[in-house]
């Protein structure tokens, strides 16, 4: 994302992180299930700040995630999270469902938290100039 931003340009993304007191079991569950490694927020501002992002400030958002849990069920109802279950369980079958429960408990658990990160690559600030050519009104 950086590599690809312009100097002075923001660079941000939001997803799951660890809190601090996460059991590295926990962590390693959720790579063997999901593939995910996530980051606690300390790591995700480490991970900016090496490839070389300024400014670089993090929002723990982690109190939405019960909210939008509920809200994700809600939404699907109680008929599509049995259809979604029954395909879950004649694709991959009892180990399937078990690891969509046990995944769906790790990201609604404690040690679960949500976190919106973004931070600045060096140089100068974008002027709004294109090329060199400045846009109409500004001559």
């Amino acid at each position: 994302m950086a590599r690809v931003a312009r100097p002075g340009g923001c660079v941000g993304m939001h997803d799951i992180c660890w809190k601090r007191d996460t059991p590295e079991a926990l962590k390693r569950r959720l790579a063997e299930i999901e593939g995910e490694r996530p980051e606690s927020i300390d790591g995700w501002i480490v991970l900016f700040n090496t490839i070389g992002l300024t400014d670089v400030m993090a929002l723990d958002r982690s109190p939405v995630i019960p909210e939008w849990m509920r809200e994700m069920r809600k939404r699907i109802g109680l008929l599509r999270q049995l259809r979604l279950a029954v395909r879950v369980l004649s694709r991959w079958g009892l180990g399937g469902l078990r690891d969509v429960w046990t995944s769906q408990r790790i990201f609604a658990g404690e040690h679960t938290g949500y976190a919106i990160v973004a931070g600045r690559k060096p140089g100068r600030r974008s002027t709004g100039v294109e090329g060199g050519i400045e846009p109409p009104g500004r001559a």
